[in-house]
């Protein structure tokens, strides 16, 4: 059914995959919601959730459930939106001061390849299109407010 492309995003794998949505989506999730308000997170955060669901059905028959691809793109908008933030980048199990225009593609590009090579059961594809989407509105609202 067509509403499945949003219903999945509340679901989630196991606690460590909900656990990572959570945390990504306070760090990023506030820096969107504090700057823009939360009309914009909102829309964000659902844009995000349909072209990863869709750019994930490109490359695979399965379902996917999580609300990653939306997360990926709180990443990807506030990478345009506000490259200086700096951020706790979670990598590896850890956390790295940095500024989101180098946490923003690090993680992205950590999800490209892992679409390709990763033989587990995660949508890395959603992330990364999720991530692409979240660029697309960041441009289009910083080229709206330079208008």
């Amino acid at each position: 059914m067509w509403y499945t492309v949003f219903t999945n995003a509340f679901f989630h794998s196991s606690i460590v995959h909900l656990g990572y949505n959570m945390l990504n989506l306070f760090i990023f999730g506030n820096i969107i919601e504090i700057k823009e308000r939360g009309k914009f997170f909102l829309f964000v955060i659902f844009f995000g959730i349909f072209f990863g669901n869709l750019g994930f059905s490109f490359f695979s028959d399965n379902y996917a459930i999580g609300m990653s691809g939306g997360i990926f793109a709180l990443i990807g908008c506030a990478m345009v939106l506000f490259p200086n933030q700096k951020i706790i980048l979670p990598l590896f199990g850890i956390g790295i001061l940095s500024k989101i225009w180098f946490a923003g593609p690090v993680m992205a590009a950590g999800e490209l390849l892992l679409s390709f090579f990763a033989e587990d059961s995660i949508a890395h594809s959603a992330h990364f299109f999720g991530f692409l989407a979240g660029m697309a509105i960041g441009f289009e609202r910083r080229n709206r407010k330079n208008i």
